[in-house]
């Protein structure tokens, strides 16, 4: 019978889920961890592929942008760095204090 999140096997193999799961309870309190759990339990196969899709755009166009040498301060990759935060933010808004350094 499949779970809901199944399609993590896609990704990890059994090692690499335990070890993240160690990271988790090393990195997480347990109130933390359970909002974080709480907030990935309806997350599908399909909602990795669109977040993967949209991570592996942004590498493509900093690997573009450093290639050409463009300006860190350029609108191009201004934009680009708006982007990125706005990807964090899909999963670092769920908990705040987790941005900050």
């Amino acid at each position: 019978m499949n779970t809901p999140n199944d399609w993590v096997n896609n990704y990890l193999t059994p090692e690499e889920q335990q070890k993240m799961a160690e990271l988790s309870r090393q990195s997480y309190s347990p109130a933390a961890a359970q909002k974080i759990a709480q907030w990935g339990q309806n997350w599908t196969g399909e909602d990795q592929q669109r977040v993967s899709q949209q991570w592996n755009a942004v590498f493509a166009e900093l690997k573009r942008l450093a290639v050409e040498g463009k300006d860190p301060a350029s609108p191009e990759a201004q934009a680009l760095a708006r982007q990125h935060q706005e990807l964090v933010q899909q999963f670092t808004g769920v908990m705040p204090k987790s941005r900050q350094a």
